[in-house]
């Protein structure tokens, strides 16, 4: 029922069991004043009340019920609080961005234990309540645009104990208020084991030593790619050449002790090199996100080292020299995966609808023993994360992560250069 004029539903008990229903969809309803009394739904699982602008309250049965699994309250600029009583046992998505007029999170946040994406982008919160330490689960916590958030220290109290915590976006002119110490201290505990992604750009730990961290490091990074290390843990790839205004394609890659292709690349081949038939549609962002690469490799080096990729299409190849990205090599069997937007493509093309093919070869200090490749399309994309954070540690990278960082790569991806 989105884009519907109804100001409220079933104001008067009218509908006395929906007992089938999992997912209802009232977004864009501009009209609606009255979130329903969804207690008729025991089975719901999915709520999308996204830009009903004129909703001002949320019936109570929402915020107690036992199967809701994913709540998008996105521009409901109207609303100004939520209950301060909250029991939803398996809630894991809950979205309140661009919620303008939302000033407080109540304590009963704490209570949503099985939370793991919470979106607050946009709100006027100048605080987080400290029972959010208790959300065990949460994997990914964004507070972009909350320009009325009070200084760091303070929001951060209670997410110090949160191991599940992956990434954290923040509104970056919130630094300003801190000096160079508490940055740094900031930075050395959140960064030993959390991404942290700002308004205008992303940090996370290096693959070098850092040494001493000042307000540039956050304001200014230069990553080129991010890989992630065997144990789930994303790192980033540092073009220091690069101007600080450069807009760079990023790609995403990691390495694991799996020495095994997931299903879902059904492109195979038992060599180093492998080559895709190709449809000409590569151009329409609609249909092809990017292109996926899988490399199952045997060795007796265990060492950091580089990892060559050559593209070749009916053009020829596409550049003089090869995408090098750098892995760390910890077993004698093992994986690497590669995603490559497909912009990195596009700027190289000269004639994308005349490629019939498009075929890599791969070259290491180890042997390639089999390679997978597929084509990443907005409907296939989420078999994509699943596929690879199955290779890692349970609980080590999870899908929201690799997503929420994907998106982030996928923006202003104009120009790109190979890393060296």
């Amino acid at each position: 029922m989105p884009y519907s004029h109804i100001e409220q539903l079933w104001p008067n008990g009218s509908i006395k069991s929906l007992g089938s229903l999992k997912r209802f969809d009232l977004s864009n309803s501009k009209r609606l004043t009255k979130s329903p009394d969804l207690a008729v739904a025991p089975k719901l699982e999915s709520l999308n009340l996204e830009d009903c602008p004129s909703l001002s309250e949320i019936h109570p049965s929402i915020f107690h019920h036992d199967r809701l699994k994913l709540l998008k309250l996105c521009a409901c600029t109207s609303l100004q609080s939520l209950p301060d009583d909250i029991d939803l046992k398996s809630i894991e998505r809950l979205y309140l961005s661009d919620c303008s007029r939302l000033e407080k999170l109540p304590d009963a946040m704490g209570n949503m234990t099985t939370l793991r994406l919470l979106y607050l982008n946009g709100t006027s919160i100048k605080e987080l309540p400290f029972s959010i330490e208790r959300l065990s689960c949460l994997s990914v916590l964004s507070l972009k645009d909350c320009k009325k958030l009070s200084a760091l220290p303070s929001v951060f109290g209670g997410l110090l104990g949160l191991s599940s915590l992956k990434l954290v976006e923040l509104p970056c002119s919130r630094f300003r208020d801190m000096d160079n110490a508490e940055v740094t201290r900031f930075w050395r505990y959140f960064s030993s084991r959390t991404t942290i992604k700002f308004s205008n750009g992303i940090s996370m730990p290096m693959l070098h030593n850092l040494g001493d961290v000042s307000p540039e490091d956050f304001n200014y990074p230069k990553i080129e790619a991010v890989y992630i290390g065997f144990d789930g843990r994303p790192y980033g790839i540092h073009n220091w050449r690069a101007e600080a205004d450069d807009l760079l394609c990023k790609v995403i890659y990691g390495s694991s002790v799996e020495p095994r292709i997931p299903h879902w690349f059904n492109n195979r081949s038992c060599s180093s090199s492998i080559t895709l038939d190709m449809h000409p549609n590569l151009d329409d962002r609609r249909k092809v996100k990017g292109y996926a690469l899988f490399v199952v490799y045997e060795t007796n080096f265990f060492q950091s080292s580089f990892i060559d990729f050559d593209f070749e299409t009916n053009e020829g190849p596409l550049s003089t020299r090869p995408l090098a990205l750098r892995v760390d090599v910890e077993s004698k069997l093992g994986s690497i995966w590669v995603y490559i937007p497909a912009k990195w493509f596009l700027v190289r093309a000269k004639n994308v609808d005349g490629w019939s093919y498009l075929k890599v070869s791969v070259s290491a200090i180890f042997k390639v023993k089999e390679c997978g490749v597929r084509l990443v399309h907005e409907h296939d994309a989420q078999e994509f994360y699943d596929s690879i954070t199955c290779m890692y540690p349970l609980g080590s990278l999870d899908s929201e992560f690799l997503q929420h960082l994907y998106s982030y790569l996928e923006m202003d991806c104009y120009s790109v250069q190979p890393l060296h």
